[in-house]
């Protein structure tokens, strides 16, 4: 993956009366567009692991925010057995810390590349671990 689809690639979400709404941009190749943002469905992370068929959630270690790191993760990468191997990391160092309590909590945006250094950051523990 290049480092330029990485620091263009967000997703950011939102707390709605209804739920939970999380959107993905698409990177555009014109100079000076504005982003596209898409709704990401649970869909294909419901596939691999049915964690909450209710949806997603954010803010503590949960179903609802480890179905999120699943789609996240699976979204970002398309490496299924990755996403597998390290949605449940991810939802601690990443999804499970944005607060429920104030104002931030009820939204938050992430880049591609945060996405990137997170997966590292585990798999370098990991590695220290086995050696």
């Amino acid at each position: 993956m290049s480092k330029q689809r990485a620091r263009a690639t967000r997703y950011r979400g939102f707390r709605e009366p209804e739920g939970c709404r999380v959107e993905r941009s698409e990177p555009t190749a014109i100079a000076g567009r504005r982003a596209r943002w898409s709704k990401l469905s649970p869909v294909a992370s419901l596939k691999v692991r049915n964690h909450s068929p209710t949806g997603f959630e954010w803010g503590y270690l949960g179903s609802g925010p480890a179905q999120l790191a699943l789609a996240l993760l699976l979204d970002f990468t398309g490496d299924r057995r990755l996403s597998e191997r390290m949605y449940q990391d991810f939802k601690c160092r990443v999804v499970a810390r944005w607060s429920n309590d104030d104002v931030d909590g009820q939204q938050w945006e992430l880049t591609g590349q945060e996405i990137l250094d997170a997966v590292k950051a585990a798999k370098l523990e990991v590695t220290s671990v086995v050696d």
